[in-house]
């Protein structure tokens, strides 16, 4: 269970996806946010990103699917090789395809609410995968300390147009487990695929700093 005082945290299951929203949600929100934490982490991992977001809107926090041992699990598993990440492409298919099923009942259930991926490593990985392969199904996506996965590129589609979906890109320069050239690879990609973005860096290394969360978040509120 996600850790966030004075705030109540409701559990659901799709799927194998566990659904944790923070209540008290706004009366009239003004979008969901979801955000996806990284490899061997929980759902607690991102109690500091989702207590500074925007409180006008819904927050719902996903657990991956993928068990690794106590409060740890994956999206996928990744083996890290001399010559870079090496993912198991068919567990990211299945967690991309979770995802996109989730997101799909939550544009049933809230049409005309816009959707916004928060996701830090892996999670960042399958938010980034979702706004690239399904664009139709999310207005903003924020990923933190990302990369693509080049497995992926030939299920690229075209932004749904030149407004959407938007998405904002943090990396530090100093990140050891994924480096720079990861994040300037995204940025790259999606100038070439002409899709609007903010991309940017930092002096930090695998993590979420506050100025990151400040920038970010700055840019969701505008």
């Amino acid at each position: 269970m996600i850790d966030l005082p004075g705030t109540a945290v409701k559990e659901r299951i799709d799927r194998n996806l566990s659904v944790f929203e923070v209540n008290p949600a706004p009366e009239n929100p003004r979008g969901i946010l979801v955000f996806l934490h990284g490899v061997g982490a929980s759902e607690r991992s991102m109690a500091s990103l989702v207590a500074a977001a925007p409180a006008d809107h819904r927050r719902l926090v996903l657990r991956a699917p993928i068990s690794m041992g106590p409060a740890a699990f994956a999206w996928f598993h990744v083996e890290f090789t001399a010559q870079g990440p090496v993912l198991n492409e068919s567990e990211a298919r299945r967690s991309l395809g979770l995802l996109e099923e989730l997101v799909v009942s939550l544009r049933a259930a809230s049409p005309g609410l816009p959707i916004c991926l928060v996701g830090f490593s892996q999670g960042a990985i399958l938010s980034l995968l979702l706004s690239v392969t399904a664009p139709q199904l999310v207005e903003r996506a924020i990923c933190f300390s990302g990369r693509f996965p080049e497995e992926f590129e030939r299920d690229v589609q075209p932004p749904l147009d030149s407004q959407h979906p938007e998405i904002w890109i943090g990396h530090g320069v100093d990140d050891q487990k994924l480096n720079i050239g990861y994040a300037r690879a995204i940025h790259r990609l999606l100038e070439r695929r002409a899709y609007k973005h903010s991309y940017n860096e930092y002096a930090a290394q695998h993590e979420v700093t506050p100025a990151m969360l400040s920038d970010a978040y700055r840019w969701l509120d505008q």
